[in-house]
């Protein structure tokens, strides 16, 4: 399993139910790019927003350090963090996991099994329209956040992208973690490279971490950048 699946069941996360991943570690704050997400993720519009960057430069990490903080608020009652990661980008280099969910069925069972609806073991019970109707009308009663990690990944992202686009509606909302850009939602938010400081705060952690911080000059980190 990767890393950053969801914990595989609802626990009090901040002031609402959630199944977050920790963050990620090392984590360097990207306070302009956190500041952008957050308001994008707590305004009262745009219901589909993407997250877009290239492979590694900090998407997942960027989405749960924010997510953790929406937690704190009295945003949503429910954030349901659904993971399709196959690689983890590893210090140590990269790992291949095994997605945890790759289709709407899939995405549609776990939800069932986190909600734990009353009559989710009864003949007859649909997880597909559960599903549809949870991103209409939250199951929780106030506001969802429906979150999905590693997009790409799923078989047929187009479908499926169409799929809750036509369910959602407000005040819930879906934060999607993409490389393609296929999918701008109703606001895209584009993940770029990091600015000189964030670089040299994450430089300085993992020199401390490794014992080589005295190797470091300051001719050394303006031609690492």
């Amino acid at each position: 399993p990767s890393q950053t699946q969801g914990i595989g069941l609802l626990d009090v996360q901040g002031n609402c139910f959630g199944n977050l991943p920790p963050i990620p570690t090392p984590y360097v704050d990207r306070p302009i790019l956190q500041a952008e997400l957050l308001s994008r993720l707590t305004d009262d519009r745009h219901c589909v927003i993407t997250l877009h960057g290239s492979g590694g430069i900090g998407k997942t990490s960027l989405a749960l350090a924010v997510l953790h903080g929406v937690a704190k608020s009295n945003r949503f009652e429910v954030i349901l963090w659904f993971s399709s990661r196959d690689i983890d980008l590893l210090s140590e280099g990269p790992k291949v996991v095994k997605p945890h969910v790759l289709t709407q069925t899939e995405i549609a069972k776990e939800l069932v099994q986190l909600m734990q609806p009353l009559n989710g073991k009864d003949d007859g019970f649909q997880p597909l329209k559960y599903f549809s109707d949870a991103l209409t009308s939250s199951p929780f009663g106030g506001p969802a956040l429906f979150v999905f990690d590693n997009f790409e990944t799923v078989r047929s992202p187009t479908d499926l992208y169409a799929w809750i686009d036509t369910y959602i509606r407000p005040p819930n909302k879906i934060l999607i973690t993409t490389r393609f850009r296929d999918f701008k939602g109703d606001f895209p938010v584009e993940v770029t490279g990091m600015s000189e400081a964030e670089l040299g705060q994450l430089v300085n952690e993992v020199a401390t971490s490794l014992g080589i911080r005295k190797l470091l000059t300051a001719e050394y980190l303006p031609d690492l950048y």
